[in-house]
């Protein structure tokens, strides 16, 4: 994995609560591209949360985050490119993750979200069950 030279952010924990613009834009991303579900994610060395979530179901969905260890997100902030996997199943990084086996995720697509310095702190991603 290429990394940008960018190290996370050490924000304090971030809050994992839902945004209402947020979750809005994850909404219209998901019926666009006709998939199950969408997340704006933004990490930090303690975390990742998700102000912006569709098709999250329970309990990630009250819960709005996810460790580190468990992310999907952390490669495409640790490269600054975007990721396309027709079969996140098959991805030896990703496969054992929680998004794949508790979530179902099998397609997964995700672009880098950039503060005002054009450093990664998140993502904007869809994923299928299919």
């Amino acid at each position: 994995m290429q990394s940008t030279g960018w190290e996370l952010p050490t924000w304090a924990p971030l809050p994992a609560r839902p945004d209402p613009d947020f979750d809005e834009l994850a909404r219209r991303l998901a019926a666009e591209l006709q998939v199950h579900r969408a997340l704006v994610v933004l990490v930090s060395k303690g975390g990742q949360v998700y102000p912006g979530a569709y098709g999250l179901p329970e309990p990630w969905e009250s819960r709005r985050s996810m460790p580190l260890a468990q992310s999907m997100s952390l490669r495409v902030v640790a490269s600054g490119t975007p990721l396309v996997l027709r079969d996140a199943r098959l991805d030896p990084d990703l496969a054992d993750r929680v998004g794949v086996r508790e979530l179902a995720v099998v397609a997964y697509a995700a672009v880098p979200l950039t503060d005002v310095h054009g450093h990664p702190i998140g993502v904007l991603s869809v994923s299928d069950e299919r």
